[in-house]
């Protein structure tokens, strides 16, 4: 207390002196200040510092395996180069696909028991440098080999034939006349039934349907073609071969089929080197478009041979791809 008054806030009692403010009846006190925290201060029991590496998410755990943490899998990073070299070997393998024309079989239902003992087809060991084109190579590797069980002397025989869609075939009518039953051979060894949809003996060419295929089929020429080089590919032997053909125009010719002495009209073709086995084989230009079907060879040895135009089997190719049921194939061919 005081006589007269020191500063603000003081008051005058009822015996006329001057107190001090935290004396009067009224005041109250002011709360404490809080604690101020710096950098240096020690951190409070209850703030826990943070953790470095932050600690892992747990995941869900399957049914019979604990709670644990999340364990991340750690990927390999691909170098530039390497990413390279993968996207180059998947255009090549497209481009490879796409240019030869990769066949893809499913067996489907039928017994191949009866084909054991007549060889496997396998792939051509070189194409001559006078044909040799993408062309030509796709071609070989799409045509197939043609087994017919019945007829031949050894109780089967041989041709080739060509995919001209999805699940057909075309080959020579001589090569699967009269045979109890039909196989075909992809050069990869591959087997399966085959069933005539269309026959033609005049002509001489058939159709086969071969259900589950996924053949990649051969263009074929809408008109005849003129003289030119081109390719005939066969089955001599279980071995695909392709020879030069030189196209030499449309003639008429005497063959054995469906009689000996039957007089026919196609292509000639000196190429030396068709064989039997080669009937039913597609002839193609350097682009690979099928131009004739080798359906003879002069057997005077003349190096001769004579070819199915594209025009003559236009019509039937189109009947028999619309059918999927057995027709009859006559009787045995002469051979």
């Amino acid at each position: 207390m005081s006589e007269v008054p020191q500063g603000p806030g003081w008051w005058i009692a009822s015996d006329g002196r001057w107190y001090r403010p935290e004396d009067h009846p009224a005041h109250r006190a002011p709360p404490p200040p809080a604690p101020r925290w710096t950098p240096s201060a020690q951190v409070p029991p209850q703030w826990p510092p943070p953790q470095w590496p932050p600690p892992q998410w747990p995941r869900p755990s399957w049914p019979g395996q604990p709670w644990t943490g999340y364990q991340p899998i750690p990927v390999r990073q691909k170098s530039g180069r390497a990413a390279g070299l993968v996207l180059l070997a998947s255009i090549l393998t497209l481009v490879v696909l796409l240019t030869v024309g990769v066949v893809f079989v499913l067996r489907p239902s039928g017994s191949l028991t009866a084909f054991q003992g007549t060889g496997r087809a396998s792939p051509t060991a070189s194409v001559p440098e006078t044909v040799n084109s993408p062309g030509t190579v796709a071609a070989a590797a799409r045509s197939v080999r043609i087994v017919a069980l019945g007829c031949y002397p050894n109780g089967y025989g041989t041709g080739t034939g060509w995919p001209v869609a999805t699940h057909y075939i075309v080959t020579a009518a001589h090569v699967v006349s009269g045979a109890s039953q039909v196989a075909i051979q992809i050069p990869d060894g591959t087997e399966a039934i085959a069933t005539v949809t269309f026959f033609d003996s005049s002509v001489d060419y058939a159709v086969l349907y071969v259900p589950g295929a996924r053949f990649v089929p051969l263009h074929y020429a809408t008109r005849d073609p003129s003289s030119q080089e081109a390719a005939a590919i066969g089955f001599p032997s279980p071995q695909e071969m392709v020879v030069s053909a030189s196209l030499l125009g449309v003639q008429q010719f005497y063959g054995d089929y469906p009689v000996a002495g039957a007089l026919h009209t196609g292509e000639v073709m000196d190429a030396p080197g068709v064989a039997p086995g080669f009937s039913g084989g597609p002839v193609v230009d350097q682009a690979g478009t099928v131009v004739g079907m080798t359906v003879d060879g002069d057997p005077n040895g003349s190096g001769r041979a004579f070819a199915t135009l594209p025009s003559q089997m236009a019509t039937g190719i189109a009947s028999g791809l619309a059918g999927t049921s057995g027709v009859a194939t006559g009787s045995c061919a002469v051979h």
